[in-house]
């Protein structure tokens, strides 16, 4: 040391020292140099901190690797830093390798599965002699397997990622190793509380994973981010995230799987996250609504991880109760598809049907409800009515409540309004009568709903108002938005223009900040029809095409209808035939038989107007008559808002035909059976032509 120090002593130098993790014990002796020679400056390589004093750590990160899911044109994607890697290590192995239109998708998915790691991507790139990019994408779930065959001149430790991993995790003590590999457990990452309420028995392997609490596990994780092996991302102010990079947790999986603690690890991760989502459905209709849902939407990989756990095991009940517990989360936040597919698996399994009834119960209403919301109401009514039977049956009538709302909801999208009627009015009495504050309150919105279609705007309005007012008691936010939401559609059918615009204007934002698809849609949705009514038809198709590109991205089936149709009728305001006629036969081919009906009426009318603007007077009368008729066997006026519009399309088929020829049309339109009227509408609207007798049905 003394030989040393006195040589570099009165020198002004950069000293380089690589690969410093082999002697981090000598950590100390680069703190000597340092007070020994002021003018030596140290710049260490290490795959894991110094921890000395003076240190500055500089983490080196991966490579900026493609945003999954956002298509470039291979021009662009080759100016990727990993993709421009991949390429160019690719083209040192197979000559003429490049980025073309057939293989760009594949190479941008590959960077990104490897995170950007340098070596990964190398690796990966060395198997372009024998696999395409496609062909590697596809072996990724043997990701250790396949990156191997370093460069020769490199140390044994480099030719392969298992190895580079390895050589890390022989860097850290026993505990946590253990923990290491039991973080593997996590899909997608955890927060600190999530590792400690899982793997905090990694203390049996060695003391330092810890036996309670979250202090012992945050020494681990600590020593596993500073030796490289788990990434730390601050998420909020105070929570950071904790994860595996996809190769690490490769690795990690593989001394999971050795040690034998996968099966007693996934058993815990599985009962802590059931857990999770049952502390989270409770808490879904109150104040801290918002929390959970950001925390289920974050750990949702481990949710899904946590079902196929249960679904491996067979073990059904644990299945039936975690899925039941999150379908409302689902719902909310618009995983239909994914939501009905859990449910509907574990359902389906015999040992279903031996499970304790209120599992059950609850996983058969969340399949109902999830169906129903995409349209699917033969299901929806088939599970609606197993769940009252069983509901009833155990004396649950809060929950009973809600089912019979979502029955008149059914009845009412099927042009039922007095079933819908009767059914909401029932479940409102029942959810007084055990004073369950979230069951009145949705019993209110529901029959707001119906009672609003029906055109009673007075008794609409006062269920809403106490339906916020409950809401608001309950601190439950989305269901105060949609209340608010049902408010505005009252304000919409009466056509006041300015209070749609102030309560839409609110429930939008708010419908956002909760990522709520659904009432976020429909909130543009009236506010698309709010402008319209002032005269500033451009916005009112820029906020249409807002909420129209939303819902189908989500698998809101209703909304798309919806927003098809009132697409169609700002075209229509628009002078824009040729769009109106593409969007309103779009809407009635989503929309019919399935309905909502009530848009399905709307789009006739259109239909009905377009018609007539276009000479074809009669056509126009036999689709209005239809369009009244209907409405009066549901019960459903027309909303003041589309008063106008009718009523000028009438005038002008009036003009056309006279009198006489307008009251046969009427005759005839009257008794048009709603499929002979849809197929009439949507024939019109696939040609734009005049349509004669021999056309109609």
């Amino acid at each position: 040391m003394a030989t040393l120090t006195g040589y570099l002593r009165g020198r002004r130098l950069l000293l380089l020292i690589d690969n410093f993790e082999q002697v981090v014990e000598a950590a100390e002796v680069v703190v000597q140099l340092c007070a020994a020679c002021s003018g030596v400056q140290v710049l260490v390589t290490s795959r894991m901190p110094l921890r000395v004093r003076g240190e500055q750590v500089y983490p080196v990160p991966p490579l900026v690797f493609p945003v999954p899911g956002v298509t470039l044109d291979p021009k662009a994607l080759g100016h990727v830093p990993a993709v421009a890697l991949f390429v160019q290590r690719a083209q040192a192995r197979r000559l003429g390798f490049t980025l073309t239109e057939a293989n760009a998708a594949a190479v941008a998915e590959l960077c990104a599965r490897l995170d950007g790691l340098p070596l990964a991507i190398e690796l990966a790139a060395a198997r372009v002699l024998v696999l395409g990019p496609a062909a590697l994408l596809a072996r990724m779930g043997e990701v250790l397997g396949v990156l191997t065959q370093g460069p020769r001149d490199l140390s044994a430790r480099q030719r392969t990622i298992r190895d580079v991993i390895a050589w890390s995790y022989g860097l850290v003590s026993a505990g946590h190793q253990a923990l290491f590999r039991q973080l593997a457990v996590f899909a997608g990452g955890c927060s600190l509380a999530d590792a400690a309420a899982v793997c905090a028995p990694a203390a049996e392997h060695g003391g330092d994973a810890g036996a309670a609490g979250t202090a012992p596990v945050l020494d681990g994780m600590s020593a596993l981010v500073e030796a490289s092996l788990v990434q730390a991302t601050e998420m909020a102010p105070a929570e950071v995230w904790f994860r595996q990079l996809d190769t690490v947790r490769a690795f990690a999986w593989e001394q999971l799987e050795a040690s034998g603690e996968a099966a007693a690890i996934r058993q815990r991760h599985a009962a802590y996250y059931l857990s999770v989502a049952e502390q989270a459905s409770a808490a879904l209709a109150g104040p801290d609504q918002m929390t959970w849902l950001v925390r289920l939407e974050t750990g949702h990989d481990n949710l899904r991880a946590a079902l196929g756990w249960a679904r491996d095991q067979a073990d059904v009940t644990l299945g039936l109760r975690l899925a039941a517990a999150l379908w409302p989360f689902w719902q909310r936040h618009s995983h239909f598809s994914e939501g009905r597919q859990w449910l509907e698996d574990f359902l389906s399994l015999d040992a279903a049907r031996t499970a304790p009834s209120a599992v059950r119960v609850a996983a058969l209403t969340g399949a109902a409800w999830l169906a129903h919301d995409q349209d699917d109401f033969e299901l929806a009514d088939a599970l609606f009515e197993e769940g009252l039977a069983l509901y009833d049956a155990l004396g649950q009538h809060a929950r009973l409540s809600g089912v019979l709302a979502h029955r008149a909801i059914m009845a009412r999208g099927q042009g039922l309004y007095d079933e819908a009627t009767a059914l909401a009015e029932k479940s409102l009495a029942v959810a007084r009568d055990v004073d369950d504050q979230a069951a009145i309150g949705y019993a209110l919105f529901r029959l707001g709903v119906i009672t609003r279609e029906r055109g009673d705007f007075s008794r609409a309005r006062h269920l809403y108002q106490e339906c916020v007012s409950r809401y608001r008691a309950l601190g439950d936010r989305a269901g105060e938005a949609f209340a608010l939401l049902g408010l505005g559609d009252i304000a919409r059918d009466e056509g006041d223009r300015e209070t749609v615009e102030g309560l839409c204007t609110g429930t939008l934002a708010l419908c956002r900040e909760l990522d709520n698809h659904w009432g976020a849609g429909f909130s543009l949705n009236n506010l698309a029809l709010a402008a319209a009514m002032g005269g500033d038809l451009g916005r009112a198709e820029a906020l249409a095409a807002q909420a129209l590109a939303l819902f189908p991205e989500h698998g809101i089936h209703g909304g798309v209808v919806e927003l098809l149709v009132t697409s169609g009728q700002l075209a229509c305001d628009l002078g824009d035939y040729g769009r109106a006629r593409a969007v309103l036969g779009e809407g009635l081919t989503e929309g019919w038989p399935a309905g909502p009906h009530w848009l399905v009426l709307t789009a006739l009318e259109e239909t009905a107007r377009i018609a007539a603007a276009g000479g074809d007077a009669s056509t126009a009368a036999l689709l209005l008559a239809a369009a009244d008729a209907w409405r009066d066997r549901m019960g459903t006026p027309r909303p003041a808002c589309r008063h106008a519009s009718v009523a000028s399309t009438r005038a002008t088929v009036g003009r056309a035909l006279g009198h006489d020829g307008l009251a046969v049309a009427q005759r005839e339109g009257n008794s048009l059976a709603p499929e002979n009227a849809v197929t009439l509408a949507l024939r019109c609207l696939e040609t734009g032509q005049n349509h004669g007798q021999a056309t109609r049905p």
